[in-house]
């Protein structure tokens, strides 16, 4: 039987959160803090740590290692700011007729130029038509003609960090720049709720539940990640209304774990749409469509990293349960 959560509580939790206190955060000051770090220490059950609109991004992990509770969870309400594991890539020379830039963190790493993830190209190896790797992977060449300005690279691990707590709420909050995941759940964990929620531009996953963590999902967006949404080892997720697109590896993929998903949308990630293994699914109102080509087009790195790409839009293994409605699917061959 599919593990199901209950929503019903999860929304006394938030409506009784309000007996907390509000914590309100602000990097520009004027606020009681003027980080993520300080206030997710200071913060308790029932209390709201709200983030001030239009003072992003912040450049910090959220990790808040306090439990709330039954009726009085803890909330991150994040008004749509980013937290972020990228920095500013500085530090740029002329050489001949090009830039040329040391490398703050070792390779691999994720790069942007002007907010758009510049990939590696799967047959060459190097960023595109924008950059490459000197041949020590330390100092970075961008070819002529492309500017040195509003260049960002990964330097943090994670960005939201959830292990070993529960009955958190993390609503209108959007993580990017990970070296790993940018929602990352590990250990024990129950009545984690993510709502509309953003998961971009990280080298391993947009979100990912490992261990013995059951959570909640209700809208979300996973793009420009290595791997999209990735649960593993006997976690627990519900989970309604997502977008899963423009992954350079996996959109889903669901191994050895339990899943209900319901409203949602997974296309054109690079290797595979949908991939289930040794779990316990049920879907309803599932598509999957197969993106243009059929060869690897970018270099992915952890999990996916030298896999082929998938030939149909939803792979499956004869261990796993799967109930409801099967999933839209289009393009490809059957697998």
């Amino acid at each position: 039987m599919v593990f199901i959560l209950s929503s019903s509580e999860e929304e006394s939790e938030a409506s009784s959160s309000a007996a907390g206190r509000v914590l309100e955060v602000d990097r520009r000051g004027g606020a009681e803090f003027a980080s993520l770090r300080e206030a997710a220490k200071a913060s308790g059950p029932g209390d709201v740590i709200r983030i001030a609109p239009g003072s992003g991004p912040y450049r910090e992990v959220l990790e808040i290692t306090n439990s709330g509770r039954a009726g009085a969870p803890i909330v991150v309400e994040g008004n749509g700011e980013l937290v972020t594991g990228f920095e500013p890539l500085e530090g740029f020379r002329k050489s001949g007729d090009a830039y040329v830039c040391d490398l703050p963190v070792e390779f691999p790493f994720v790069l942007t130029h002007k907010g758009e993830r510049v990939a590696q190209d799967a047959e060459t190896k190097q960023f595109g038509e924008l950059a490459k790797l000197s041949e020590d992977q330390r100092q970075l060449q961008l070819l002529p003609g492309v500017s040195p300005e509003s260049w960002e690279i990964s330097t943090r691990t994670y960005v939201v960090k959830v292990w070993n707590v529960s009955h958190h709420i993390y609503r209108d909050l959007r993580a990017s720049g990970a070296q790993n995941d940018a929602f990352n759940l590990h250990g024990v964990g129950e009545h984690l709720v993510f709502e509309n929620v953003e998961g971009f531009h990280s080298l391993d996953e947009g979100f990912s539940a490992h261990d013995d963590i059951s959570c909640e999902v209700h809208g979300g967006e996973f793009y420009g990640n290595d791997n999209g949404l990735v649960n593993i080892a006997d976690s627990k997720m519900v989970a309604s209304n997502l977008e899963i697109r423009g992954n350079l590896g996996w959109g889903l993929y669901l191994l050895d774990c339990e899943a209900v998903l319901d409203d949602v949308l997974v296309e054109e990630n690079g290797l595979a749409q949908i991939m289930v293994a040794n779990s316990v699914v049920e879907w309803n109102h599932v598509t999957a469509v197969m993106p243009s080509w059929n060869d690897r087009r970018w270099v992915t790195y952890n999990e996916s990293s030298g896999k082929e790409p998938a030939k149909a839009p939803l792979v499956t293994d004869r261990r796993s349960q799967v109930s409801g409605t099967l999933p839209k699917l289009v393009g490809g061959s059957d697998e």
